[in-house]
């Protein structure tokens, strides 16, 4: 368990304790992975330091994941759901292409 500084926390990293405000109510729970909203949160109360880690290290998703049943619920026509695609098939791939955009 490391305390990390608010200003050097990043998003992906695990909490290891319960944070919570001054009046002791829970802000987040141990065990979350930090995302940016998160991070903004806790800079907004005013929180200095918390108990966090790097995730361990895990895919994000199986690798035999097809595309069309994780885009499934995307409009396949927008700008966005073809970038995402495109990243999938360069992840998965295995491919180290420049991005396209």
């Amino acid at each position: 368990m490391a305390e990390v500084r608010i200003q050097d926390a990043r998003p992906g990293m695990i909490l290891d304790t319960d944070v919570v405000d001054e009046a002791g109510h829970v802000l987040l729970k141990a065990g979350i992975s930090l995302s940016g909203r998160h991070l903004a949160l806790l800079h907004a109360h005013g929180v200095a330091a918390i108990q966090a880690g790097d995730t361990p290290d895990a895919p994000d998703a199986p690798a035999d994941v097809d595309s069309e049943q994780l885009f499934r619920n995307l409009d396949p026509d927008h700008p966005l759901t073809q970038k995402l695609r495109r990243l999938h098939r360069q992840r998965h791939s295995g491919g180290d292409d420049a991005d396209e955009s």
